[in-house]
């Protein structure tokens, strides 16, 4: 029963890839193939590349049908390919070949030379649909014989020898269909048969190595992990931004930094309750903990293939004074103790709420830190830990005690009517107002701490950091209490 689910999860992903690579390819290639047309019209110089023989060719219209075919070879990758890995490729090879046929297009414009074309009745309607298809001038290299070929080229290895000699005749027709319905040269199917070619000996097979295919589906995660929190709520789409904006420039570099904030963002929402998963939270938790301590990993889930990315990468980070590797199993500890504190009812005192705080924003700062390459430790910067400690609890005080998780401390909820009342109570309303006390004491002493690291390595995040909190005091401070980052 688990493997027919798994293996249903593997084809809907690999339906859900095909649909957007489809997409992408034909968007793609509408606006290459459009822009090239567009252009080539406001030239003043054509080349003419005909064989006078060619005009003597005939115009067989019911060949439009064998010409528009090309997308239903196009489409039966899906089939043919099936896993979404062998379609990246395939993929990559054909946005390849539009764009150097859109270069070719506008550098190099052909005249056709055929008469005047003339069809009716049913053919004579398939052909204007093919007609309509093409544009002005995009004539060499055919890109109708371009994709066919390149079908056919990649469609061999996944096929068995009466599928090859129906691809093969196939991508055949659709190349003599070009020059019977008077939409292409012959030098034009060369030059398609050409790129298509080039496009399977040199480009597929760049984008068919395991290594970027894996960095890929990684990238893939992180995007649709993002997609979640966004959903959940739109603080996080500002946070996606500024992640991303700091990636373009060193895009493999900080792919360790996108991949490690999902994996404990999304183990986090997980043992939240904010993300629903079919088995008990902590025990999935618990196994993602006992995944890194045995380094054995379940690929086909997409937290464990992140917690797989991100061990391996952090500890390439180890020090002597570094244990990133610590820092990440010391913090999904915490979370594990969080889901404890609910599913136990758990209460804390003060004392000991803020530690636990300390300790969870301590882990992950340092991590940042570490990743980033800072000049410096979370143990430098203990007044920005503390407050966080105030920042994040108070955000999402109502939320969690609506989860069961109390970050209140234990002598407070000990008040008259406290767990009765909620928030409101008075007693709660007064340490809701000395943990804005602390929290403002703790900002403060913060900027004056901030000026040292002026100059240093990981100053922008830590004063990325600092700002966010500001301003989330500063709506505080109005009674704005349900505002976000």
């Amino acid at each position: 029963m688990k493997n027919k689910i798994m293996k249903r999860e593997r084809l809907l992903f690999d339906l859900q890839v095909f649909t957007f690579l489809a997409l992408v390819f034909t968007l793609s290639f509408y606006t290459i193939y459009g822009l090239g047309s567009y252009i080539t019209t406001h030239h003043h110089y054509r080349f003419y590349i005909h064989f006078e023989f060619e005009k003597n060719f005939s115009f067989i219209p019911a060949f439009s049908a064998v010409y528009l075919s090309v997308g239903i070879m196009l489409c039966l990758s899906l089939f043919v390919l099936r896993e979404w890995r062998n379609m990246i490729p395939f993929f990559f090879a054909l946005v390849w070949e539009t764009c150097i046929a859109g270069i070719f297009f506008i550098l190099f414009p052909v005249e056709p030379v055929y008469p005047l074309r003339e069809a009716t009745g049913f053919w004579g309607i398939i052909f204007q649909i093919a007609d309509t298809a093409n544009l002005e001038y995009n004539l060499f290299p055919s890109l109708h014989v371009t994709f066919a070929f390149t079908c056919l080229f990649v469609y061999w290895k996944y096929s068995n020898i009466f599928h090859r000699i129906i691809f093969f005749v196939w991508a055949w027709c659709i190349a003599v269909s070009t020059v019977l319905i008077h939409e292409h040269h012959l030098l034009d199917i060369v030059g398609g048969i050409i790129l298509a070619y080039v496009g399977k000996k040199f480009v597929y097979p760049k984008y068919q190595k395991q290594a970027f295919l894996d960095s890929l589906k990684l990238e893939v995660i992180c995007l649709l992990e993002f997609k979640h929190y966004v959903q959940r709520h739109i603080r996080y789409f500002s946070l996606f931004l500024v992640i991303y904006f700091h990636s373009i420039l060193n895009w493999r570099e900080t792919r360790i930094i996108r991949a490690g904030y999902c994996l404990v963002q999304s183990l986090d929402d997980v043992l939240d309750g904010d993300r629903l998963i079919q088995t008990e939270p902590y025990d999935y938790g618990l196994k993602i903990l006992k995944q890194i301590e045995k380094n054995e990993y379940n690929l086909n889930d997409s937290l464990s293939y992140l917690t797989k990315y991100v061990v391996s990468e952090i500890q390439k980070f180890q020090t002597k004074k570094d244990d990133p590797l610590g820092d990440l199993r010391n913090l999904l500890k915490i979370l594990l103790f969080d889901r404890k504190r609910v599913s136990d009812k758990l209460l804390l005192t003060k004392q000991e709420l803020l530690e636990h705080h300390r300790n969870t924003f301590y882990y992950s700062l340092n991590l940042t830190l570490i990743l980033t390459k800072a000049d410096f430790r979370a143990d430098a910067v203990t007044e920005l830990i503390d407050a966080f400690c105030w920042c994040s609890p108070m955000r999402d005080l109502e939320e969690d005690l609506k989860k069961g998780l109390l970050n209140i401390p234990l002598e407070v909820l000990r008040e008259p009517k406290a767990i009765e009342e909620g928030i409101e109570n008075p007693g709660i309303q007064n340490w809701i107002k000395q943990e804005y006390k602390f929290g403002l004491e703790s900002i403060q002493n913060f900027e004056s701490k901030l000026k040292k690291l002026k100059g240093k390595k990981g100053y922008k995040v830590v004063f990325l950091f600092h700002q966010a909190i500001k301003k989330y005091a500063k709506k505080y401070s109005k009674g704005q209490f349900k505002q976000e980052l």
